[in-house]
Protein backbone atom coordinates (compact mmCIF):
# COMPACT_ATOMS: atom_id res chain seq x y z
CA UNK A 1 0.00 0.00 0.00
CA UNK A 2 1.46 3.32 -1.11
CA UNK A 3 -0.46 5.47 1.34
CA UNK A 4 -1.21 5.43 5.05
CA UNK A 5 -3.60 2.61 5.94
CA UNK A 6 -6.94 3.84 7.27
CA UNK A 7 -8.10 1.75 10.23
CA UNK A 8 -11.49 1.74 11.94
CA UNK A 9 -11.30 0.36 15.48
CA UNK A 10 -14.64 -0.90 16.82
CA UNK A 11 -14.89 -1.40 20.56
CA UNK A 12 -17.56 -0.94 23.20
CA UNK A 13 -15.40 0.87 25.76
CA UNK A 14 -12.82 3.51 25.00
CA UNK A 15 -11.62 6.78 26.48
CA UNK A 16 -12.55 8.12 29.03
CA UNK A 17 -13.46 4.62 30.25
CA UNK A 18 -10.45 3.52 32.29
CA UNK A 19 -9.50 -0.12 32.76
CA UNK A 20 -6.78 -2.46 31.60
CA UNK A 21 -8.39 -3.12 28.21
CA UNK A 22 -9.03 0.54 27.37
CA UNK A 23 -5.49 1.54 28.37
CA UNK A 24 -4.08 -1.26 26.21
CA UNK A 25 -6.18 -0.32 23.20
CA UNK A 26 -5.49 3.40 23.50
CA UNK A 27 -1.76 2.77 23.68
CA UNK A 28 -1.95 0.40 20.69
CA UNK A 29 -3.91 2.94 18.62
CA UNK A 30 -1.31 5.61 19.38
CA UNK A 31 1.46 3.18 18.42
CA UNK A 32 0.02 2.37 14.98
CA UNK A 33 -0.61 6.10 14.40
CA UNK A 34 3.09 6.69 15.04
CA UNK A 35 3.77 3.84 12.60
CA UNK A 36 1.92 5.77 9.89
CA UNK A 37 -1.70 4.57 10.13
CA UNK A 38 -4.77 6.79 10.24
CA UNK A 39 -7.04 5.56 13.02
CA UNK A 40 -10.65 6.31 13.96
CA UNK A 41 -12.56 4.70 16.82
CA UNK A 42 -16.24 3.69 16.83
CA UNK A 43 -17.56 3.11 20.32
CA UNK A 44 -20.67 3.20 22.49
CA UNK A 45 -21.98 6.31 24.20
CA UNK A 46 -21.98 5.77 27.96
CA UNK A 47 -23.54 9.07 28.96
CA UNK A 48 -26.14 11.31 27.36
CA UNK A 49 -23.92 14.26 28.25
CA UNK A 50 -20.96 12.98 26.25
CA UNK A 51 -20.37 14.50 22.80
CA UNK A 52 -21.13 12.23 19.86
CA UNK A 53 -17.74 12.92 18.29
CA UNK A 54 -14.39 14.27 19.48
CA UNK A 55 -10.66 13.86 18.96
CA UNK A 56 -8.37 12.38 21.63
CA UNK A 57 -4.62 12.18 21.05
CA UNK A 58 -5.13 12.94 17.35
CA UNK A 59 -7.59 10.03 17.00
CA UNK A 60 -11.23 10.81 16.02
CA UNK A 61 -13.77 9.06 18.24
CA UNK A 62 -17.34 8.42 17.11
CA UNK A 63 -19.98 7.50 19.68
CA UNK A 64 -23.23 5.93 18.56
CA UNK A 65 -26.01 4.31 20.59
CA UNK A 66 -25.74 3.82 24.35
CA UNK A 67 -24.16 0.51 25.28
CA UNK A 68 -26.82 -2.17 25.89
CA UNK A 69 -27.63 -2.49 29.57
CA UNK A 70 -29.79 -5.59 29.05
CA UNK A 71 -30.29 -8.29 26.38
CA UNK A 72 -33.42 -6.47 25.20
CA UNK A 73 -31.35 -3.49 24.04
CA UNK A 74 -28.67 -5.39 22.15
CA UNK A 75 -30.58 -5.34 18.87
CA UNK A 76 -30.82 -1.55 18.64
CA UNK A 77 -27.16 -1.13 19.51
CA UNK A 78 -25.88 -3.72 17.03
CA UNK A 79 -28.05 -2.27 14.24
CA UNK A 80 -26.50 1.14 14.91
CA UNK A 81 -23.00 -0.37 14.70
CA UNK A 82 -23.78 -2.20 11.45
CA UNK A 83 -25.42 0.83 9.82
CA UNK A 84 -22.55 3.17 10.71
CA UNK A 85 -19.92 0.77 9.39
CA UNK A 86 -21.88 0.09 6.19
CA UNK A 87 -22.25 3.82 5.49
CA UNK A 88 -18.59 4.63 6.20
CA UNK A 89 -16.91 1.44 4.95
CA UNK A 90 -15.47 3.04 1.80
CA UNK A 91 -13.29 5.36 3.92
CA UNK A 92 -11.32 2.53 5.53
CA UNK A 93 -8.82 -0.15 4.53
CA UNK A 94 -9.29 -2.28 7.65
CA UNK A 95 -11.95 -2.77 10.32
CA UNK A 96 -10.41 -3.88 13.62
CA UNK A 97 -12.82 -5.45 16.13
CA UNK A 98 -11.01 -5.43 19.45
CA UNK A 99 -13.06 -8.34 20.79
CA UNK A 100 -15.12 -11.16 19.31
CA UNK A 101 -18.27 -9.64 20.71
CA UNK A 102 -21.65 -8.38 19.53
CA UNK A 103 -20.00 -5.54 17.59
CA UNK A 104 -17.95 -7.99 15.52
CA UNK A 105 -20.99 -10.20 14.97
CA UNK A 106 -23.02 -7.22 13.72
CA UNK A 107 -20.32 -6.17 11.25
CA UNK A 108 -19.62 -9.66 9.97
CA UNK A 109 -23.37 -10.17 9.51
CA UNK A 110 -23.59 -7.42 6.88
CA UNK A 111 -24.45 -8.65 3.36
CA UNK A 112 -21.72 -9.20 0.79
CA UNK A 113 -22.81 -6.15 -1.21
CA UNK A 114 -21.88 -3.91 1.71
CA UNK A 115 -18.34 -3.83 0.25
CA UNK A 116 -16.60 -4.04 3.59
CA UNK A 117 -12.82 -3.74 3.86
CA UNK A 118 -11.01 -6.68 5.47
CA UNK A 119 -12.23 -7.33 9.02
CA UNK A 120 -9.74 -8.40 11.70
CA UNK A 121 -10.98 -9.62 15.07
CA UNK A 122 -8.84 -9.82 18.18
CA UNK A 123 -9.54 -13.09 20.01
CA UNK A 124 -8.77 -13.23 23.71
CA UNK A 125 -10.95 -15.72 25.62
CA UNK A 126 -10.29 -13.86 28.89
CA UNK A 127 -11.99 -10.70 27.61
CA UNK A 128 -15.15 -12.13 26.09
CA UNK A 129 -18.32 -10.71 27.60
CA UNK A 130 -21.07 -12.79 29.16
CA UNK A 131 -22.82 -12.70 25.78
CA UNK A 132 -20.33 -15.29 24.56
CA UNK A 133 -19.54 -17.23 27.71
CA UNK A 134 -21.47 -20.19 29.06
CA UNK A 135 -20.27 -22.37 31.91
CA UNK A 136 -16.65 -21.41 31.28
CA UNK A 137 -16.65 -22.47 27.61
CA UNK A 138 -16.38 -20.27 24.56
CA UNK A 139 -19.74 -20.26 22.79
CA UNK A 140 -19.79 -21.49 19.21
CA UNK A 141 -21.01 -18.13 17.87
CA UNK A 142 -17.74 -16.45 18.92
CA UNK A 143 -15.67 -18.98 17.03
CA UNK A 144 -18.05 -18.74 14.09
CA UNK A 145 -17.34 -15.00 13.96
CA UNK A 146 -13.63 -15.83 13.83
CA UNK A 147 -14.24 -18.14 10.86
CA UNK A 148 -16.12 -15.41 8.98
CA UNK A 149 -13.50 -12.71 9.48
CA UNK A 150 -10.57 -12.18 7.14
CA UNK A 151 -8.01 -12.23 9.98
CA UNK A 152 -7.97 -13.39 13.59
CA UNK A 153 -5.42 -11.85 15.94
CA UNK A 154 -4.22 -13.96 18.88
CA UNK A 155 -2.58 -11.81 21.58
CA UNK A 156 -1.36 -14.71 23.72
CA UNK A 157 -0.41 -18.37 23.38
CA UNK A 158 -3.60 -19.64 25.06
CA UNK A 159 -5.72 -17.79 22.48
CA UNK A 160 -3.64 -19.23 19.65
CA UNK A 161 -4.04 -22.77 20.98
CA UNK A 162 -7.82 -22.34 21.34
CA UNK A 163 -8.14 -21.08 17.76
CA UNK A 164 -6.08 -23.90 16.28
CA UNK A 165 -7.87 -26.58 18.31
CA UNK A 166 -11.21 -25.15 17.13
CA UNK A 167 -10.27 -25.57 13.50
CA UNK A 168 -9.59 -21.97 12.55
CA UNK A 169 -7.33 -22.07 9.44
CA UNK A 170 -3.74 -21.24 10.32
CA UNK A 171 -3.37 -18.78 7.42
CA UNK A 172 -6.04 -16.56 9.00
CA UNK A 173 -4.36 -16.37 12.41
CA UNK A 174 -1.80 -13.69 13.23
CA UNK A 175 0.10 -13.83 16.52
CA UNK A 176 0.29 -10.25 17.75
CA UNK A 177 1.17 -9.81 21.44
CA UNK A 178 -0.20 -6.86 23.38
CA UNK A 179 3.16 -5.10 23.38
CA UNK A 180 2.23 -1.41 23.14
CA UNK A 181 3.07 -0.62 26.76
CA UNK A 182 4.17 2.59 28.43
CA UNK A 183 7.38 3.21 30.38
CA UNK A 184 7.20 5.86 33.12
CA UNK A 185 10.32 7.34 34.71
CA UNK A 186 10.33 7.01 38.50
CA UNK A 187 13.14 9.08 39.99
CA UNK A 188 12.88 10.38 43.57
CA UNK A 189 12.24 13.88 42.24
CA UNK A 190 9.41 12.69 40.02
CA UNK A 191 7.98 10.64 42.90
CA UNK A 192 7.87 13.70 45.13
CA UNK A 193 6.28 15.83 42.40
CA UNK A 194 3.68 13.17 41.57
CA UNK A 195 2.60 12.94 45.21
CA UNK A 196 2.28 16.73 45.36
CA UNK A 197 0.09 16.71 42.23
CA UNK A 198 -2.15 13.97 43.61
CA UNK A 199 -2.58 15.77 46.94
CA UNK A 200 -3.76 18.85 45.04
CA UNK A 201 -6.41 16.75 43.30
CA UNK A 202 -7.89 15.65 46.63
CA UNK A 203 -6.83 15.95 50.29
CA UNK A 204 -7.59 12.22 50.64
CA UNK A 205 -4.68 11.52 48.29
CA UNK A 206 -2.15 13.34 50.45
CA UNK A 207 0.97 11.29 51.06
CA UNK A 208 3.97 12.03 53.22
CA UNK A 209 7.36 11.45 51.68
CA UNK A 210 7.92 8.51 54.04
CA UNK A 211 4.56 6.82 53.39
CA UNK A 212 4.60 3.55 51.48
CA UNK A 213 1.78 3.43 48.96
CA UNK A 214 0.24 0.13 47.85
CA UNK A 215 -2.13 0.48 44.89
CA UNK A 216 -4.62 -2.06 43.57
CA UNK A 217 -5.76 -1.05 40.08
CA UNK A 218 -8.79 -3.20 39.28
CA UNK A 219 -12.37 -3.40 38.09
CA UNK A 220 -14.50 -3.56 41.22
CA UNK A 221 -16.71 -6.26 39.68
CA UNK A 222 -15.51 -9.29 41.63
CA UNK A 223 -15.74 -9.03 45.39
CA UNK A 224 -13.65 -12.05 46.45
CA UNK A 225 -10.24 -10.90 45.10
CA UNK A 226 -10.63 -7.52 46.81
CA UNK A 227 -11.70 -9.20 50.05
CA UNK A 228 -8.55 -11.35 49.87
CA UNK A 229 -6.42 -8.22 49.56
CA UNK A 230 -8.24 -6.46 52.41
CA UNK A 231 -7.93 -9.44 54.75
CA UNK A 232 -4.21 -9.62 53.97
CA UNK A 233 -3.49 -5.91 54.35
CA UNK A 234 -5.97 -4.90 57.04
CA UNK A 235 -3.87 -6.04 60.03
CA UNK A 236 -0.76 -4.48 58.46
CA UNK A 237 -2.52 -1.14 57.95
CA UNK A 238 -3.69 -1.15 61.57
CA UNK A 239 -0.17 -1.54 62.94
CA UNK A 240 1.75 0.58 60.40
CA UNK A 241 0.31 4.07 59.91
CA UNK A 242 2.95 4.79 57.29
CA UNK A 243 1.39 2.15 55.03
CA UNK A 244 -1.38 3.25 52.65
CA UNK A 245 -3.71 1.32 50.35
CA UNK A 246 -5.61 2.73 47.37
CA UNK A 247 -8.23 0.77 45.45
CA UNK A 248 -8.44 2.30 41.99
CA UNK A 249 -11.36 1.61 39.66
CA UNK A 250 -15.11 1.46 39.42
CA UNK A 251 -17.57 -1.40 39.41
CA UNK A 252 -20.80 -2.86 40.72
CA UNK A 253 -19.24 -3.97 44.03
CA UNK A 254 -17.79 -0.59 44.95
CA UNK A 255 -20.49 0.28 47.52
CA UNK A 256 -20.41 -3.22 49.05
CA UNK A 257 -16.64 -3.07 49.40
CA UNK A 258 -16.91 0.28 51.17
CA UNK A 259 -19.56 -1.15 53.52
CA UNK A 260 -17.20 -4.04 54.24
CA UNK A 261 -14.45 -1.54 55.09
CA UNK A 262 -16.77 0.36 57.44
CA UNK A 263 -17.84 -2.87 59.13
CA UNK A 264 -14.20 -3.73 59.91
CA UNK A 265 -13.26 -0.15 60.80
CA UNK A 266 -10.82 0.08 57.89
CA UNK A 267 -12.61 2.78 55.89
CA UNK A 268 -10.18 5.40 57.23
CA UNK A 269 -7.18 3.27 56.28
CA UNK A 270 -8.14 2.46 52.67
CA UNK A 271 -8.90 5.07 50.00
CA UNK A 272 -11.08 4.46 46.93
CA UNK A 273 -10.38 7.45 44.66
CA UNK A 274 -12.16 6.02 41.61
CA UNK A 275 -10.70 5.81 38.11
CA UNK A 276 -7.79 7.72 36.59
CA UNK A 277 -7.57 8.52 32.88
CA UNK A 278 -3.78 8.85 33.12
CA UNK A 279 -1.62 6.61 35.29
CA UNK A 280 1.70 8.44 35.02
CA UNK A 281 1.50 10.11 38.45
CA UNK A 282 0.05 6.95 40.00
CA UNK A 283 3.01 4.86 38.79
CA UNK A 284 5.47 7.49 40.00
CA UNK A 285 3.84 7.90 43.42
CA UNK A 286 3.36 4.18 44.10
CA UNK A 287 5.69 1.82 45.91
CA UNK A 288 3.87 -1.45 45.11
CA UNK A 289 1.02 -2.54 42.83
CA UNK A 290 -1.08 -5.59 43.78
CA UNK A 291 -3.30 -7.50 41.34
CA UNK A 292 -5.56 -9.93 43.26
CA UNK A 293 -7.90 -10.68 40.32
CA UNK A 294 -6.70 -13.59 38.20
CA UNK A 295 -5.70 -12.51 34.69
CA UNK A 296 -6.50 -8.83 35.19
CA UNK A 297 -3.85 -6.30 34.18
CA UNK A 298 -1.86 -8.42 31.71
CA UNK A 299 -2.89 -6.23 28.75
CA UNK A 300 -1.32 -2.94 29.84
CA UNK A 301 -1.18 -2.31 33.58
CA UNK A 302 1.17 -5.12 34.66
CA UNK A 303 3.65 -4.85 31.74
CA UNK A 304 3.71 -1.05 32.05
CA UNK A 305 4.43 -1.31 35.78
CA UNK A 306 7.22 -3.83 35.13
CA UNK A 307 8.70 -1.73 32.31
CA UNK A 308 8.70 1.28 34.66
CA UNK A 309 10.53 -0.65 37.41
CA UNK A 310 7.56 -0.57 39.80
CA UNK A 311 7.39 -3.62 42.13
CA UNK A 312 4.24 -5.72 41.70
CA UNK A 313 2.46 -8.66 43.28
CA UNK A 314 0.20 -10.68 40.98
CA UNK A 315 -2.02 -13.67 41.56
CA UNK A 316 -0.87 -16.81 39.79
CA UNK A 317 -2.63 -17.50 36.48
CA UNK A 318 -1.87 -19.01 33.05
CA UNK A 319 -1.77 -15.49 31.54
CA UNK A 320 0.88 -14.10 33.84
CA UNK A 321 3.62 -16.03 32.04
CA UNK A 322 3.21 -13.69 29.06
CA UNK A 323 4.51 -10.72 31.09
CA UNK A 324 6.64 -12.38 33.81
CA UNK A 325 8.92 -14.06 31.32
CA UNK A 326 11.58 -15.39 33.67
CA UNK A 327 9.33 -16.86 36.38
CA UNK A 328 9.93 -14.37 39.20
CA UNK A 329 8.23 -16.33 41.99
CA UNK A 330 8.82 -13.50 44.49
CA UNK A 331 6.25 -11.43 42.57
CA UNK A 332 3.51 -14.11 42.41
CA UNK A 333 1.11 -15.25 45.13
CA UNK A 334 -1.51 -17.96 45.23
CA UNK A 335 -4.97 -16.65 44.30
CA UNK A 336 -7.32 -16.55 47.28
CA UNK A 337 -4.66 -17.49 49.85
CA UNK A 338 -4.77 -14.58 52.31
CA UNK A 339 -1.75 -15.78 54.28
CA UNK A 340 0.41 -16.22 51.18
CA UNK A 341 -0.42 -12.69 50.01
CA UNK A 342 0.23 -11.29 53.49
CA UNK A 343 3.57 -13.12 53.60
CA UNK A 344 4.62 -11.53 50.30
CA UNK A 345 3.59 -8.06 51.45
CA UNK A 346 5.49 -8.49 54.72
CA UNK A 347 8.54 -9.56 52.73
CA UNK A 348 8.22 -6.44 50.58
CA UNK A 349 8.01 -4.26 53.70
CA UNK A 350 10.89 -5.91 55.57
CA UNK A 351 13.17 -6.80 52.63
CA UNK A 352 12.40 -4.40 49.77
CA UNK A 353 15.71 -5.19 48.08
CA UNK A 354 14.40 -8.69 47.22
CA UNK A 355 11.47 -7.16 45.35
CA UNK A 356 13.66 -4.52 43.73
CA UNK A 357 15.98 -7.19 42.29
CA UNK A 358 13.11 -9.40 41.14
CA UNK A 359 11.41 -6.42 39.49
CA UNK A 360 14.61 -5.45 37.69
CA UNK A 361 15.06 -9.00 36.37
CA UNK A 362 11.45 -9.00 35.17
CA UNK A 363 11.94 -5.60 33.53
CA UNK A 364 15.07 -6.69 31.68
CA UNK A 365 13.38 -9.87 30.41
CA UNK A 366 10.30 -7.95 29.26
CA UNK A 367 12.27 -5.27 27.45
CA UNK A 368 14.50 -7.89 25.83
CA UNK A 369 11.55 -9.83 24.41
CA UNK A 370 9.37 -6.82 23.62
CA UNK A 371 8.63 -6.45 19.93
CA UNK A 372 6.61 -3.26 19.41
CA UNK A 373 3.74 -3.87 16.96
CA UNK A 374 4.96 -7.38 16.23
CA UNK A 375 2.48 -8.74 13.67
CA UNK A 376 1.33 -5.36 12.33
CA UNK A 377 3.27 -5.84 9.08
CA UNK A 378 1.54 -9.19 8.59
CA UNK A 379 -1.82 -7.47 8.91
CA UNK A 380 -0.84 -4.78 6.41
CA UNK A 381 0.17 -7.49 3.95
CA UNK A 382 -3.49 -8.57 3.75
CA UNK A 383 -4.74 -5.10 2.77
Amino acid sequence: MNRSPRVLVVVRRYWPQANDSTFRLRQWCSAIVRAGAQVEVLTACWSSQWPKSLTCREIPIWRIEPAPSSPFRIGRYTRAVANWVREQASRFDLVWCDAVDIEAEAILGLPANASLPPVAVRFDPNELSATYCRDGYIASRALQACRRSRLVVAPRATALQRLISSGIPAHKIIRMPDSAIETVHRSDTLRYRARAILSEISPELFLRSTDRLVVCPTDLELRQPIETLLHAMGPLLETDRGLRLWLLGEGSYRSRIYESLKYRGWHNLVDMPGSFEDFEQIIQASDLWVFPTQGYGTGWLIPSAIASGLPILVTDSPEIGSVLLNNQSQLVFQGSDVFDLQHHIRTWIEQPIIFAKATERARQALVEHLRPLDGWDAILAHL
